[in-house]
């Protein structure tokens, strides 16, 4: 549960760019002012006298626009939080207006971290030929995992869920920033790094020197 509801708390944040601000920033397409006013011509119609009082408050608007583009949020983002918050009694506020506007994993399809682990997990132990996926995501993070060092039978959880874990919240990023899934993803670093001996370092140098060799003759 722990693992799940640190992925959850990726989802609802918006990825940062690399000046370290949200997605507000001058790069990022920003809200249109038309998107506030779909909004309140959507929620007069569907709440009729609860929206009216906002409908007619003439700074209203003005205030929705600056916390949807304080919050990061896209006309696509707008899109979404009105139709997930369709099914509302009462309008919701701005601030919950936001949360409904958050992009969340369901909403491509895409499984939970636990159920992506454990789907991972399963398919390793499988022919390539057999393995069902339930979303190319977690194809894409099961394969930068190693799962055994000798090939044979599957690691410890305590070493392949970091490794997961590392690969699917990059992916999680690039799909919330409408990027391509595909790609290489980073290897996580080895939970516990292994020291190995001067013996042990010299011979691996001259084996390397050695196909070297034999690559140059």
């Amino acid at each position: 549960m722990a693992e799940a509801k640190r992925i959850g708390e990726l989802v609802v944040s918006r990825p940062e760019t690399q000046s370290g601000k949200t997605g507000s920033s001058k790069s990022a397409p920003s809200l249109a002012p038309e998107s506030v006013e779909l909004v309140f011509r959507t929620f007069a119609r569907r709440h009729s006298y609860r929206w009216r009082p906002t409908f007619e408050d003439d700074k209203a608007r003005q205030l929705w626009l600056h916390d949807l583009r304080r919050a990061g949020l896209v006309d696509a983002d707008v899109r979404r939080g009105l139709d997930k918050c369709a099914q509302e009694e009462w309008p919701p506020t701005v601030g919950e207006f936001i949360k409904f506007c958050r992009a969340e994993l369901a909403d491509y399809g895409v499984p939970e971290f636990d159920d992506a682990y454990l789907e991972a997990r399963r398919m390793a132990c499988r022919p390539s030929h057999l393995q069902q996926w339930s979303h190319d995501m977690v194809r894409i993070a099961a394969a930068s995992v190693v799962w055994s060092e000798d090939g044979c039978g599957l690691g410890p959880d305590s070493e392949t869920r970091p490794q997961f874990r590392y690969a699917w919240e990059i992916l999680v990023r690039r799909l919330f920033a409408g990027k391509p899934l595909e790609g290489a993803v980073p290897l996580a670093l080895p939970p516990t790094i292994r020291r190995c001996t001067r013996e042990v370092a010299a011979k691996g140098i001259a084996s390397v020197r050695r196909v070297l060799n034999t690559e140059d003759a």
